[in-house]
C-alpha cells in the first residue's frame, strides 16, 4: 500500500497510527503533491482519495495518472466536497426567521474559489458534477456508483450540530472501475 499526502503533519499521524504496517513494509507513505505525481503503470488494484480532489488544479491529468497506475478492472473510490458546496462565492447567511440560507451562485463557472475555512485563504477548485464524471470517462473509467452524501436523521440525532448539513449534500462519493 502507498499513502500520499502533501502535509507532513498528516503523514506523521499516519505513520504513528499504522506503525506496525510501516515497519513490516505493508504500508509506505510518500510526501507529494497529486498535481503532477508519477505513480508508474499498472501498480495498484485500488486507488482511494478522501477530500482532496477539490484542491487539484489538473483533475484530468490526475485521473490519467491514476488510470495508468491501476491494473485493468481496479477500483477508484473518492470523496470530494460536493460542487453545490464549492460553487458559491458568498457565504451562508441566516434569514429573518433564523433559517440558514445556502446561496448557490456561479455553479457553471468552474475554477478557483478562495474560502476562509480552518485558516484564511484556502484555495479550492470548483467543478460541476458533469465535469468530474466526464473527466473519469475520458480517462478510461466506468462509473459504478455515485452518492451525494449528507447526514441522515440518525447522524443528526447522534450529533445535533450536523442538522445544518441536511440542507444540501456536503460530499460527492464516486466509485469507478478502470476499464
Amino acid at each position: 500500500m502507498l499513502g500520499i499526502d502533501a502535509s507532513q503533519r498528516m503523514l506523521d499521524r499516519a505513520n504513528h497510527d499504522s506503525a506496525s504496517d510501516v515497519s513490516n513494509g505493508t504500508i509506505r507513505y510518500l510526501r507529494g503533491d497529486l498535481d503532477g505525481i508519477d505513480l508508474g503503470s499498472a501498480n495498484f488494484d485500488v486507488a482511494y482519495s478522501s477530500l482532496t480532489l477539490h484542491y487539484i488544479v489538473d483533475l484530468e491529468g490526475l485521473f490519467a495518472t491514476v488510470r495508468r497506475s491501476l491494473v485493468d478492472g481496479a477500483t477508484l473510490l473518492y470523496t470530494a466536497e460536493h460542487p453545490i458546496f464549492t460553487a458559491p462565492t458568498i457565504d451562508r447567511s441566516v434569514d429573518v426567521e433564523g433559517t440558514s440560507v445556502w446561496p448557490l451562485d456561479r455553479y457553471s463557472d468552474e475554477g478557483q474559489r478562495t474560502r476562509n475555512w480552518l485558516s484564511d485563504g484556502v484555495i479550492k477548485q470548483h467543478r460541476t458534477v458533469a465535469t468530474q464524471i466526464n473527466a473519469l470517462i475520458n480517462n478510461g473509467f466506468v462509473i459504478d456508483h455515485i452518492a451525494e452524501f449528507g447526514p441522515n436523521e440518525a447522524i443528526v440525532e447522534a450529533e445535533p450540530a450536523f442538522v445544518i448539513d441536511r440542507e444540501r449534500p456536503a460530499f460527492l462519493i464516486v466509485k469507478a472501475s478502470a476499464a
